[in-house]
């Protein structure tokens, strides 16, 4: 199977809510199939952009040093050329694998400071293990 279409099979489960409410004597096999292609497309997605952030990197790298021996520029172009293209689809597949709405939430969840909970509160005491 291409990479083009396990981002497809994985945008579409990755967009998707999980459906726990199945009824049935193949519900559960159908729950756990789901499942596992939920944990498979979150997989390729982690690759993707594992291998975007790599390849992004790597020619961030690759400018700063160019950028150091100007005279090698027009040897080092076509070169630079083909690995900024190789980040681009690269950052094309992990954008069709990443939601927005997802990311905007993260971003604004990380930026937050954590809750003041009541220390003689047992309901809290599990909140208050977690680093």
């Amino acid at each position: 199977m291409s990479v083009a279409a396990v981002n497809l099979e994985g945008t579409a489960l990755l967009q998707q809510a999980p459906q726990d409410d199945r009824e049935g004597p193949d519900a559960e096999e159908e729950e756990e199939d789901d499942w596992r292609a939920r944990r498979e497309a979150q997989q390729v997605r982690n690759s993707v952009v594992g291998q975007w952030r790599s390849a992004a990197a790597s020619l961030h790298r690759a400018h700063r040093l160019l950028a150091l021996f100007p005279w090698l520029k027009p040897w080092a172009d076509a070169g630079m050329r083909l690995k900024a293209d190789h980040v681009a689809l690269l950052q094309q597949q992990a954008g069709q694998l990443l939601s927005w709405e997802a990311l905007t939430a993260a971003a604004g969840v990380a930026a937050m400071d954590p809750p003041d909970l009541p220390a003689e509160d047992p309901a809290f005491a599990l909140l208050r293990a977690v680093p």
